[in-house]
C-alpha cells in the first residue's frame, strides 16, 4: 500500500531536453510509473521452466523468499518550438509489465504462497504450527528484531544503589 502512495508524491518525473541540432525544439518528457503489481514466488529452473516456490523449497535449495514485483511506465513527449511558444508533436506511450526487482515475502503474510493456497500446493513439507512472520533470505530465516535505543549525543546520570566510594 506504500509504493504506490511513495510514487504519487514523485509522479509524474518531468525531463526538459533541448535539441543541440536545433535550439528552437524543446522536448518535455512526463514519465509516469502505475499498476503496480506483486506476484507469487516463482523459481525460474535451469530447464526453463518455472513454478511456484513454497518457503520449504527457498529453505533447501538456500534461495530467498521473494515476488517479483511489476509496474507499468507511461511516457508522454511534448515537442515544442520554443521561438513560436506552438507544440509541434504529443506522444504517449505504455510500456506494461515491466521487472522492478525482487522483493522478500513474510511467510504467511497475503501475498505468502501458503496463506491462499490458490496453487493447491501440498503443504505436506511445512509445519502446521508454524505462525510465519519471518522471512527467508538466501536459506536462512531471519525475524525483524525491534530495539529500543536511548538518544545519541545526551547525558544520561543515573544514582547507583549500595556503591561505595574509595579514596585514592
Amino acid at each position: 500500500h506504500l509504493v504506490p502512495q511513495i510514487s504519487k508524491q514523485y509522479n509524474p518525473i518531468k525531463l526538459n531536453y533541448i535539441s543541440p541540432d536545433n535550439n528552437n525544439i524543446q522536448y518535455v518528457v512526463f514519465v509516469n510509473f502505475d499498476n503496480y503489481r506483486i506476484e507469487k514466488p516463482i523459481i525460474h529452473e535451469n530447464n526453463g521452466s518455472t513454478k511456484f516456490m513454497t518457503p520449504n523449497d527457498a529453505r533447501k535449495r538456500n534461495l530467498t523468499y521473494s515476488s517479483p514485483f511489476y509496474l507499468d511506465v507511461i511516457v508522454n513527449t511534448i515537442k515544442k518550438d520554443i521561438s513560436k511558444n506552438k507544440i509541434i508533436e504529443n506522444k504517449a506511450s505504455q510500456i506494461s509489465k515491466i521487472s522492478f526487482g525482487n522483493i522478500p515475502i513474510m511467510v504467511k503474510s497475503n501475498s505468502c504462497i501458503l496463506k491462499t493456497d490458490e496453487t493447491n500446493i501440498t503443504q505436506d513439507d511445512e509445519c502446521k504450527y508454524d505462525g510465519g512472520g519471518y522471512f527467508i533470505i538466501n536459506g536462512s530465516e531471519k525475524v525483524i528484531v525491534s530495539q529500543e535505543r536511548t538518544c545519541a549525543n545526551k547525558v544520561f546520570c543515573f544514582k547507583k544503589k549500595n556503591v561505595k566510594y574509595k579514596e585514592i
